[in-house]
């Protein structure tokens, strides 16, 4: 249990918030700048999802990670971006690791990197729900 010392304290929730948004937004603005970067590689990975235009997937791609990364770091339409990240990991998480086609150590694989995933979700969800904090732009 957190202790009201922590939690009543603005300055630590503040601090939390960021230190959640640097953490979260990272791995998107990672993945979309190598994809912005390396459009053929990028398009090669989409299309072996089953994504049947391959360039709009990565324009669509590219632009929800570093715009949904960039809001959620800087705290400027938070909610938006949290929730575009959100969805954008629901749906490629569904195409990339479709546990309900698998058996055996793929399928176990596949639903732990899954379950993974859900737990990026709830955390953008969360986030989300609690705002930016007073340390954004």
């Amino acid at each position: 249990m957190i202790s009201p010392a922590f939690s009543e304290s603005p300055e630590v929730s503040d601090a939390a918030l960021l230190l959640a948004r640097i953490g979260l937004s990272s791995a998107f603005l990672y993945s979309g700048v190598t994809k912005l970067l390396d459009r053929k590689a990028a398009e090669k990975e989409i299309q072996a999802l089953g994504v049947p235009c391959p360039p709009v997937g990565w324009i669509a791609t590219v632009m929800v990670q570093i715009l949904g990364a960039l809001m959620l770091l800087t705290g400027i339409g938070l909610e938006l971006g949290a929730l575009m990240l959100a969805g954008f990991t629901a749906f490629a998480t569904a195409l990339g690791h479709p546990v309900w086609r698998l058996e055996g150590a793929p399928f176990k694989r596949a639903l732990t990197t899954s379950l993974e995933h859900l737990g990026l979700i709830s955390s953008l969800v969360l986030v989300a729900s609690i705002g930016p904090g007073a340390l954004s732009f």
